[in-house]
């Protein structure tokens, strides 16, 4: 079983509701959301959830973890902090949630609220015809176990340190490798006249999700433009990874959220046996050749060349996405 360890302030602990001081507070979407809302109508007995909200703390469902329900709370003053509710749904404890392993799960809560939100901002947009983001189809061209996420230390302690590009110079042959990203069956997002970044992902994978997150902003302001590799290595990922490889645009519903997210839904792939189908697989299969023939173990891979040829490469997700794309041809 995996244990759970809280790390909070004790004068938050001792203060409720007082928040602790926090520059990097996310956005909130609208609040009480309406899970909140619906726990409260369900039953009129959740006094600790009530209480806060009777507090003017404004609340977020961040999901559950080891059998606590997460909150991000909002104060009347603007100060952010994170409730975990106790099964017995009568005590609340304030901190941050960590998993044995050193997992912040707070962090990734918080990264997949934001998500959400982006993802529901995305869809209105495109729904109203207001983004003029560039997208292409993919290019005209076996699903492995044992794939790992790469989960970095200093990133889940929020200590991450200062990255010089130099740490991300690759070690392949670049000419291969780019003769191999080329012709792997890639979809892209953003401008065709933008530096180009490969990056190998997992529709399952949150570093995938919280890699895309970076990058979104600099494909919409044309600073790159993003080519998806899709495989399939973790579980659950093979139906996603088919349904967009089977799309007509599938970096339209990428940049929509589909895959790109842990909360946008995936449509459901083509049956079994149709051309959609076996275009998908085809597809997924290239990409998953390419993934054992550059010997890569972990979701996300990305990849980039400076203006000179060089080839820049992050085994999984950047500590540091801006020293990262530091050689990123302009």
């Amino acid at each position: 079983m995996k244990k759970l360890i809280f790390s909070s302030a004790m004068s938050s602990v001792l203060a409720l509701p007082a928040f602790a001081q926090d520059d990097r507070q996310p956005q909130i979407p609208s609040i009480p959301s309406d899970s909140v809302m619906q726990a409260l109508s369900a039953d009129s007995e959740k006094g600790v959830l009530k209480y806060l909200i009777d507090s003017g703390v404004r609340l977020t469902y961040l999901g559950d973890a080891g059998g606590l329900k997460g909150y991000l709370g909002e104060s009347p003053s603007g100060k952010v902090q994170t409730f975990y509710v106790t099964p017995d749904e009568k005590h609340v404890v304030a901190g941050v949630l960590f998993r044995e392993t050193g997992t912040n799960v707070t962090g990734v809560q918080i990264a997949d609220m934001e998500n959400r939100y982006r993802a529901a901002q995305r869809n209105a947009e495109i729904a109203r015809g207001e983004t003029d983001v560039e997208v292409t189809a993919v290019p005209e061209p076996a699903v492995t176990n044992g794939l790992s996420e790469v989960s970095i230390p200093e990133v889940q302690s929020g200590a991450a340190a200062q990255q010089d590009v130099s740490e991300y110079l690759s070690d392949r042959a670049g000419d291969g490798v780019r003769q191999d990203l080329e012709s792997a069956a890639w979809f892209q997002v953003g401008v065709d006249d933008a530096p180009v970044v490969y990056m190998v992902a997992d529709p399952n994978c949150p570093y995938c999700h919280r890699a895309w997150q970076d990058l979104r902003p600099r494909v919409v302001n044309r600073e790159v433009t993003v080519r998806i590799i899709l495989i399939a290595g973790l579980q659950g990922s093979e139906a996603k990874a088919l349904s967009l490889l089977s799309r007509d645009v599938p970096s339209r519903a990428w940049f929509a959220g589909e895959g790109s997210t842990r909360m946008q839904p995936v449509q459901a792939p083509p049956a079994a046996g149709t051309d959609a189908f076996k275009n998908a697989s085809r597809y997924l299969d290239r990409n998953m050749d390419l993934f054992e023939q550059l010997q890569l173990t972990s979701t996300p891979t990305l990849f980039y060349y400076d203006e000179e040829g060089t080839l820049y490469e992050s085994d999984g997700l950047p500590r540091d996405m801006d020293a990262f794309l530091a050689e990123v041809a302009q």
